[in-house]
């Protein structure tokens, strides 16, 4: 009996009961669509910071190298005039100028206030 008064209202809302099912299978459909390009854009996004962060990095590399092969320049060249003053001092002959006698050494001990 029950089947009986079931059967004329699910012959009229059958055509709706299904139009319904296929509306939100197509809405729900269209909101995964919309996640997954969403989704999809995020993770693009996220690429091109990191291909920018990388190439950042590169740059700063390149710069470090310029700089550090230009210290590396200007040490050597100080380095080098550096040798150059040592190797003067070297060969420079001793005049006898430059040599204190034992008299003076002992005048000017005697001025600076010690005597040995």
């Amino acid at each position: 009996m029950l089947l009986g008064l079931m059967s004329p209202l699910w012959g009229r809302l059958a055509p709706y009961l299904i139009a319904a099912g296929v509306g939100m299978a197509v809405l729900i459909g269209v909101y995964q669509t919309g996640v997954n390009a969403e989704r999809k854009r995020g993770q693009a996004a996220t690429l091109r910071a990191e291909i920018a962060t990388l190439k950042a990095d590169i740059a700063i590399a390149r710069q470090a190298e310029a700089d550090a092969k230009a210290r590396a320049t200007a040490i050597e060249a100080a380095a080098s005039a550096d040798q150059r003053i040592v190797e003067e001092v070297r060969n420079a002959s001793q005049t006898r100028s430059c040599v204190i006698s034992p008299d003076l050494a002992r005048r000017l001990q005697s001025i600076g206030g010690t005597r040995r």
